[in-house]
């Protein structure tokens, strides 16, 4: 029994592998604007005997311009969202531990503009 489930695992795990490296010649051939779209619908993009998955792919995007328009917004805010994130931690760790010293020139030009 044990034998057989050995059996049917390694063509699964073997399918798996081919899978993944062929999602890497997908990306590889695209344009680098494109990965996140691809990345987005992989599962979906199926080869056929006339065609590979990049064609496929392209073939996809053609026909749907507006979702492609949308998947990389989608990305775009995603993106912006981490750098504010980022931001916010950094300006925390620079006003949390008072590591920011005013210059002399600036605490000059502060006092000089007191009234």
């Amino acid at each position: 029994l044990r034998q057989r489930i050995t059996k049917r695992r390694d063509p699964q795990s073997a399918r798996h592998v081919l899978k993944r490296d062929d999602d890497k010649a997908v990306r590889t051939a695209l344009p680098r604007w494109l990965v996140p779209v691809f990345n987005n619908l992989r599962l979906k993009i199926k080869n056929s005997s006339r065609r590979s998955r990049t064609e496929a792919f392209l073939e996809w995007t053609a026909a749907h311009p507006e979702e492609v328009v949308s998947v990389q917004w989608a990305a775009a805010d995603k993106a912006m969202r981490e750098l504010f994130k980022h931001e916010r931690a950094l300006s925390r760790q620079v006003e949390g531990k008072g590591q920011y010293k005013r210059s002399a020139g600036e605490l000059f030009k502060l006092l000089g503009s007191l009234p």
